[in-house]
């Protein structure tokens, strides 16, 4: 399916440190920091768009990308990895219009990729689960910009949930604010745990219980106020203080990808 859109030009060659040959990438803007990566190899099947972490910093493309839209794959599932605005580019609300023109993309092309722009999710891991709850939401997300269809479920790893002080990563906090200073304004605003809602995606999570760099009460919260709200959710924690480990290989996480395939597939129409 990718060759559909090398007929359409859109896609440019680049190459990813760490990474053997160059990948398909569909660029934003004209410095190609700031674009996707398609990975469609099926007709009418469930598309993820997959947001890596970073702390708003960098985006971890590869570990938390690359590798798992090569997994969707292998399930029969088309992916979308973004790379999405940091630093300077990462005030909110620059990111949450990159991740909208990832599904105006997803969208605008669906009848050339014969693909159906509804059936997609979200898959965000630390600060990019803080920007999958984000789009999800109605107030600053998906029916802010017009969107008709929110993602049918989000999976979310090791999420970065809220900007409130003993909660948040301050690197995150702090590029998404634009500022180190406390503004609890802007702090209640984007913290996502206050604006949930009974129409929230399902949602998958997974976290370690001593995670060193994004607290994993994030997450106990996350459910929590998933809960109050009637929405369906699984959260399962393991045993370690491992963050940013993508796939988990080599940790007693290994095999989380599957279990979240399993709650797709019980969860979504």
């Amino acid at each position: 399916m990718n060759e559909k859109l090398k007929d359409l030009n859109l896609i440019k060659k680049v190459y990813l440190e760490g990474y053997k040959s160059p990948l398909p990438f569909i660029p934003f803007d004209d410095e190609i920091k700031r674009g996707i990566f398609p990975f469609f190899k099926y007709e009418k099947s469930l598309t993820a768009i997959i947001v890596p972490g970073g702390g708003f910093d960098f985006v971890s493309l590869l570990n938390e990308g690359i590798f798992i839209a090569k997994e969707f794959n292998k399930n029969e599932m088309n992916a979308i990895v973004l790379s999405y605005g940091v630093k300077e580019n990462a005030k909110f609300p620059l990111p949450i219009l990159d991740l909208v023109k990832t599904y105006e993309f997803l969208d605008k092309y669906s009848s050339i990729l014969n693909i159906d722009s509804k059936n997609y999710i979200l898959l965000g891991s630390s600060a990019g689960a803080f920007l999958s709850l984000a789009y999800s939401r109605k107030d600053i997300g998906y029916q802010f910009y017009k969107i008709k269809n929110p993602p049918k479920a989000l999976i979310l790893s090791y999420p970065l949930v809220s900007l409130k002080d003993n909660l948040t990563h301050q690197g995150s906090r702090d590029n998404v604010i634009g500022s180190k200073l406390k503004n609890e304004e802007k702090e209640d605003f984007y913290s996502n745990e206050l604006h949930i809602d009974k129409d929230f995606p399902p949602c998958f999570i997974w976290c370690f219980n001593n995670d060193e760099l994004v607290n994993s009460f994030n997450s106990k919260l996350l459910k929590e106020r998933l809960d109050e709200k009637g929405v369906i959710n699984e959260l399962i924690i393991y045993e370690g203080k491992y963050h940013g480990i993508g796939l988990g290989r080599f940790t007693p996480s290994f095999g989380w990808f599957n279990l979240a395939l399993d709650f797709i597939k019980k969860n979504i129409n």
